[in-house]
């Protein structure tokens, strides 16, 4: 453990200020930490008073001081590197240095911000070749922030060159500011036609297909006992990407999948970086959740496929809480850390985001470092907030209870874009209004689902002969299974099993569009 950390992070026996008059009159007095540096806030076009005062406001000793008295372990994660250039945010990154050290000698932890774009008007001057990392388009444009933040570009995450500067900035984030936690932003892609198509990106496409598929599979999905040069999809007017629903082309399903592979690639990559040189380090990227739309098209973000992979994410985009009597909440999110193992952090200053946070969400431990997920930057004290601090060792290494599980299926997933989305969120909406005990689980999950009453397949037209043997089994030893819509009606590669269906094993006879209940008993008998 390190000299300033007294207690690991989510430590239930870390104490916290209990006195709510000398609380709320601490609270009041402090600035709290903001991850945009003062020079972006001018850069934007913004820069209040406001945005100015906090900037600079947050990183005074005394105000530290404030933060460790009021109970903080670790405060929001600070500004750190943003995309001007490492020579130019120096003076920036030196005070976040000196504000590190204040964290320390308080006994708090500390967290930097990561920025994923490049700021066309100073980065180019000070890195020329960067202008070759941008990501480029369907029309050989580089790809722009959103908000008409236009000098904002995003490099490509494939390319060597952006790589090896990041893993620059990341040696200046553990070496000097020797930060405790990382978060990356921005590394997410972006909505068609926006993909990137550069060079690397086709060569990490091509690589990509001859690593997942043997020349007889190579075969049997392109036609041809020989690996394809493949190109990235042309979208038109006539083929509009926000007009496609079930995909069944081999080029666009494998375009998706390296959409996805870049970007765990990237994270693996920069991660693996920052463990080698302290280990105790958190590092996360911001996914966002789980939305009804399909993430892997839209983002090249597969949540499943980030299992045990990513220490942790951030709630982006919401608050949750009470809105005209009804509640805002990320409960898909939560639910599905406790398969994915990925902690979701942030936002437990109400009692909506304080219970949800620490009742629904995963608990990943990192040796020397802690507990994630934990009460670490609340910044306010009611009972609700109380309680769960008081009772931290409640919420770690806890199993939940999940009699249902929802398969979230891979390929179902990002290979579909409407109706598979529509209908899993629809019903897992009617499970957490029931109050019943559920949970998501993705093809990592596959061997053990022993442990759940039902599987649930709502809309997960895709599905391999591997999950189809294991819910067999499954069913044998007297588990049970929900279907709906056209749920295993095509294999892992979206293609139909027409005139057959997989579910003629259970049923003996040609599968309904109905909501069907499969419960299998020893003897072999079907219910239907």
């Amino acid at each position: 453990m390190s000299d300033f950390l007294k207690y690991l992070r989510g430590d239930p026996d870390r104490p916290f200020l209990t006195d709510k008059a000398k609380h709320e009159s601490i609270r009041k007095k402090i600035v709290f930490p903001t991850h945009e540096p003062l020079w972006f806030y001018r850069n934007r076009g913004t820069c209040t008073p406001a945005e100015k005062a906090i900037s600079i406001g947050y990183k005074s000793p005394e105000n530290v001081r404030l933060m460790a008295e009021l109970g903080i372990h670790m405060p929001d994660r600070s500004e750190f590197f943003k995309g001007l250039g490492l020579i130019r945010e120096r003076s920036h990154i030196d005070r976040v240095i000196a504000y590190s050290k204040e964290v320390h000698k308080n006994g708090m932890l500390m967290s930097v911000y990561v920025g994923g774009t490049m700021f066309t008007d100073y980065f180019f001057k000070e890195v020329p070749e960067a202008v070759n990392w941008a990501r480029k388009d369907m029309n050989g444009q580089p790809v722009t922030y959103g908000g008409y933040q236009l000098s904002r570009w995003f490099p490509c995450l494939n390319n060597p060159g952006y790589r090896a500067y990041t893993k620059k900035v990341l040696d200046v984030a553990v070496l000097e500011v020797e930060a405790d936690e990382i978060f990356f932003d921005n590394q997410i892609l972006r909505y068609e036609p926006r993909s990137c198509r550069c060079e690397h990106c086709v060569k990490h496409l091509r690589d990509m297909i001859k690593k997942k598929y043997t020349l007889e599979q190579c075969e049997e999905r392109y036609g041809v006992a020989e690996y394809p040069d493949s190109v990235p999809p042309v979208f038109s007017q006539a083929n509009a990407p926000w007009r496609l629903d079930r995909v069944s082309s081999p080029n666009i399903q494998d375009w998706i999948d390296h959409r996805v592979s870049t970007v765990i690639e990237f994270y693996k990559d920069m991660a693996e970086y920052v463990k080698s040189k302290k280990p105790a380090t958190a590092v996360g990227m911001n996914i966002k959740g789980v939305h009804g739309h399909n993430r892997a098209f839209d983002h090249g973000v597969s949540h499943g496929d980030f299992a045990d992979i990513l220490d942790f994410s951030c709630i982006d985009g919401y608050k949750p809480g009470y809105f005209d009597g009804s509640i805002s909440s990320e409960y898909r999110f939560y639910k599905s850390s406790h398969s994915t193992h990925i902690s979701v952090v942030d936002e437990n200053d109400t009692e909506v985001q304080a219970a949800e946070g620490q009742v629904l969400g995963y608990k990943k431990k990192i040796e020397g470092h802690g507990w994630l997920g934990d009460m670490g930057n609340n910044t306010v004290l009611n009972p609700t907030t109380q309680f769960i601090r008081s009772n931290l060792k409640l919420y770690h290494e806890r199993p939940h209870v999940a009699d249902i599980a929802v398969l979230r299926y891979e390929p179902a997933m990002n290979y579909n874009n409407a109706k598979t989305h529509e209908q899993i969120m629809a019903f897992e909406q009617t499970l957490f209004a029931e109050k019943l005990p559920w949970g998501i689980i993705y093809d990592k999950q596959r061997e053990s689902i022993s442990k759940y009453r039902i599987i649930a397949l709502p809309e997960i037209q895709a599905l391999s002969d591997k999950w189809l043997d294991s819910l067999d089994t499954f069913m044998r030893n007297g588990g049970s299974v929900i279907a709906s819509g056209e749920a295993a009606g095509f294999n892992e590669w979206m293609r139909s099993r027409k005139p057959a269906h997989a579910m003629e094993r259970w049923l003996g006879h040609a599968f309904q569009r109905l909501v069907l209940y499969l419960a299998e008993s020893v003897s072999g008998k079907e219910q239907v």
